[in-house]
């Protein structure tokens, strides 16, 4: 968010500083009055080392055998004496160094200034209308000049080669400086320029437009230049990027038709200040039609910004349409603040409740004068909005607590401590005075400790409900690395329900380009640290797709487990919190007069019955007839109680499918304490067979029944000494005897244990190739690709097996590391699997343990099955 100045009048355009920097100038537009100075001396030592330097490559180009001979010519002898060059000459030997030196944005702009400054602004404007009469084929790489060439363009010529290295956007920045400077020079020289450019009209299209461009003020050659440009256009539709002719042209063009004609896919992104300049709030709807075809977030957020300085309420209507959208917040936010009548109005008459609010109690005086502009309704709701700004009184200074008294400076525009929600202390006494939460935002950005002495003053709640506004602000501000304090300070303010917010966001994170930001937010989940936190942590750990992401967990929770001194896979077990749940597994939902019981099925999915038992499709929502403060908290629980589990069950589920896969064993005393008698994974535990083992050999088998005790195949009850070793039995080690006690009970698995296929070397049929789609899918069975080779081709993919086994299959041509899905449906090359244990190099299948080789052949197994 940033600080705007409210519209003295709420139907100018005014455009913001900071689009000056940008902006192509026009004479008699905006910031006329604001001379652009040349520094001459800076200028002539810049332009002239870029125009001197590297004179050998520089002549290669020119000398070229299919160059131009009348640019070779001219372009030499400008070489040899640049500051005596003709205008062609200088054009030829600036698009020779551009071939040279890629992009050189910021020489080019000393340049044009130095011909200004040294040669006069008529020269000047004749070179970059020479350039534009240039094109360039080829170019320079690794030492050598390869195939480049200069030629005068053809006359017809309007569509961009992508292999040309002059085409509009090399010289953006040559040709924008000497347009900002005819923007507000002397009527001498303006004039001077038109009377170099005149003759130009006569040459090739780019020459014509590119005089359109910097001699905006010409509307008969803009109007000529647009009727040329679509009586000669090419093909069935649109180039995807500009050519040089709307290049030239977009920024200057001064009516919707003109405008139609000319705009590109680009309108928005390159030149959406000079069309608002040049058409007026008119480009509304083109504004908005440009969405469709860039969809980026940057893209996005530059049309809202262009949005949000439209004086019109139709403009602030768009944006308050689409407030649900977090590219579009801030825009609205800078709209409200810039046209604070026009925004009560709207947002009144639009019944938008939660902006209204704040945006009345920041300016009460105005809105009671809209009162009389509005409708009725409108009116009613600017009314309570004032209303309920009165009942918010500041509590008493003595009962603010004391460290909340001392200042609290501006840590960053986008707080607006006086737009934030108003915190009601719990005695009851007010709410906190504007300085005060200025001061509780300092203590949050600073990591002062004393901070977590403030929850317990105020209302449940409303310290997590403040740092979340403000990681949101930060959020929709584009989260500037400078305040990432604002990411930290949730592991003060934070709860289970920060945690619950913010893990899918830590999640998503690295797929937007946030990988640090989802680090830093693995320390917030350890700096909350409670189960909850610890739980997603874990989960994270567990089961994401970002490899950097989930190895930086994994550090995490091995971190933690070592403090606590435990394996990861131990204080995993621990990691599971009971929610609250009865000892059966359930969860009674107390509405006062009726009352709702919540259970799991084989999948954990949460379900509801009634007090008969039927189940029902929904919790209910609380009713008239409800106690209100029982059934609220009931509702909010189970809603609580969901999103946990939801979490809880994908990584139980993966965790215990993998305890199998894995042997992994716990003593009957854990295998009591973390699984069976846990309330949640009881549910899972009663729906899998379970193995006694000594020396690593199955030997007995057996079931938990309703009532928690232990049952064989058939039903004879067991009982387990606390030392025994307890794990979940893979099928190779049953027989057919548990399918039949399973179905007999109508039973349901969590996942595929009984019906599980089982593979043996023997009946091993080995993929020889497979789509990049079924090897990425592997990664879900914990396979990680291998480090890139040179050409960024990940060419082995990897898994470690129980034992120390590492197997290992080579893939040719590779999947690129830069982004796999790009060639999700390619295929690859496989080779056999390679084990290895230890030393020893090139194990047989036979020699792994029946289960593992299932396991392992299992997972091949896929790779065919997704062709």
């Amino acid at each position: 968010m940033r600080i705007v100045q409210p519209a003295t009048d709420e139907d100018l355009l005014v455009p913001p500083p900071a689009w000056r920097r940008s902006h192509h100038l026009r004479r008699g537009g905006w910031w006329a009055d604001r001379p652009v100075r040349i520094d001459a001396v800076k200028a002539a030592a810049a332009g002239t080392a870029f125009l001197t330097s590297g004179p050998e490559w520089t002549e290669k180009v020119l000398r070229r055998e299919r160059a131009d001979p009348a640019v070779s010519e001219a372009g030499l002898a400008a070489l040899a004496d640049p500051e005596n060059a003709t205008p062609d000459g200088m054009a030829a030997l600036l698009g020779a160094r551009c071939l040279v030196r890629n992009r050189p944005d910021a020489e080019l702009t000393a340049v044009a200034e130095h011909l200004m400054a040294a040669r006069g602004v008529a020269f000047a404007v004749r070179v970059a209308a020479e350039v534009a009469g240039l094109r360039a084929e080829g170019g320079y790489s690794d030492g050598e000049v390869r195939g480049a060439m200069l030629r005068v363009t053809r006359t017809t010529y309007t569509r961009i080669d992508y292999f040309d290295a002059l085409r509009p956007d090399t010289f953006a920045t040559f040709r924008r400086r000497i347009r900002g400077h005819l923007a507000t020079a002397p009527a001498d020289d303006y004039a001077a320029a038109e009377a170099a450019l005149t003759p130009y009209r006569d040459r090739a299209p780019q020459q014509r437009a590119l005089a359109s461009f910097l001699l905006p003020t010409r509307e008969d050659w803009i109007a000529e230049d647009v009727a040329w440009l679509t009586a000669h256009r090419t093909g069935n539709g649109r180039e995807d990027w500009a050519t040089p002719i709307e290049y030239a042209l977009l920024p200057s063009v001064r009516t919707l038709a003109q405008l139609d004609a000319v705009e590109t896919h680009q309108l928005h992104f390159d030149w959406f200040t000079e069309v608002l300049e040049n058409i007026g709030p008119a480009v509304l709807p083109r504004l908005l039609s440009a969405l469709t075809r860039w969809d980026g977030a940057d893209s996005r957020r530059t049309v809202f910004a262009a949005v949000a300085v439209i004086p019109t309420d139709d403009a602030y209507r768009a944006l308050l349409d689409r407030r649900a959208d977090r590219v579009v917040r801030p825009a609205l936010h800078d709209a409200t603040a810039r046209f604070p009548r026009r925004a009560l109005r709207l947002l009144a008459e639009a019944g938008a409740d939660d902006l209204l609010r704040g945006h009345v109690a920041r300016n009460p005086g105005l809105a009671a004068a809209v009162l009389p502009e509005l409708t009725q309704t409108a009116a009613g709701l600017i009314r309570a909005a004032l209303a309920e700004t009165g009942t918010d009184r500041d509590a008493p200074a003595d009962r603010v607590p004391a460290v909340l008294g001392g200042p609290g400076p501006v840590v960053s525009a986008w707080v607006d401590a006086e737009t934030l929600p108003r915190i009601a202390l719990r005695d009851g006494s007010g709410v906190l005075p504007v300085a005060s939460v200025r001061r509780l935002v300092t203590l949050l950005a600073t990591a002062d400790p004393r901070v977590t002495g403030v929850r317990d003053a105020l209302v449940p709640g409303a310290l997590r409900e403040l740092g979340w506004e403000l990681f949101t602000r930060w959020q929709d501000a584009d989260a500037p690395a400078k305040d990432g304090w604002a990411l930290t300070s949730l592991g003060l303010s934070g709860d289970d329900e920060t945690v619950r917010r913010l893990a899918p966001v830590i999640r998503a994170w690295p797929g937007k380009s946030g990988h640090a930001r989802a680090v830093h937010g693995l320390d917030v989940l350890t700096a909350i640290g409670t189960e909850t936190a610890l739980m997603h942590l874990h989960g994270i750990s567990q089961n994401v797709r970002f490899r950097g992401l989930k190895e930086q967990a994994e550090e995490k929770v091995r971190a933690v487990a070592d403090r606590l001194g435990l394996t990861p896979e131990r204080l995993a077990d621990r990691l599971v919190p009971r929610l609250g749940l009865a000892a059966d597994g359930t969860l009674t939902l107390d509405y006062g007069p009726r009352w709702f019981r919540a259970g799991f099925d084989e999948q954990l999915r949460p379900y509801v019955t009634d007090a008969a038992g039927k189940r029902l499709k929904a919790l209910p929502r609380p009713g008239a007839s409800d106690d209100a403060e029982k059934a609220s908290a009931a509702y909010a629980r189970y809603a609580a109680l969901k999103k946990d589990v939801r979490v809880l069950a994908r990584d139980q589920l993966t965790r215990l499918e993998a305890a199998m896969a894995d042997r992994r064993r716990w003593t009957a005393a854990e295998f009591r304490a973390h699984l069976a008698d846990h309330p949640l994974l009881g549910h899972l535990v009663r729906r899998l067979v379970w193995g006694v083992y000594a020396d690593g050999t199955l030997c007995a088998a057996f079931r938990v029944a309703e009532d928690r005790s232990l049952a064989g195949p058939d039903d004879e009850e067991m009982t387990l000494a606390d030392d025994a070793l307890v794990g979940v039995a893979h099928p190779v080690e049953l027989g057919t005897v548990w399918g039949e006690v399973f179905s007999d009970y109508e039973i349901l698995q969590p996942f595929p244990q009984l019906g599980r296929e089982v593979f043996t070397p023997a009946d091993a049929e080995l993929p020889t190739d497979a789509e990049n789609r079924a090897l990425l899918a592997l990664e879900k069975r914990g396979w990680r690709r291998g480090e890139p080779g040179p050409g960024g081709q990940q060419q082995s993919i990897g898994k470690t097996l129980p034992g120390g086994v590492h197997v290992e299959l080579e893939l040719s041509p590779g999947i690129p590391i830069s982004d796999p899905h790009d060639v999700w449906a390619d295929s690859q090359e496989v080779s056999a699997p390679r084990l290895t244990i230890g030393d020893r190099r090139n194990v047989p299948l036979t020699d792994l343990d029946p289960v593992t080789a299932s396991e392992l052949l299992r997972d091949l197994a896929t790779l065919a099955a997704e062709r």
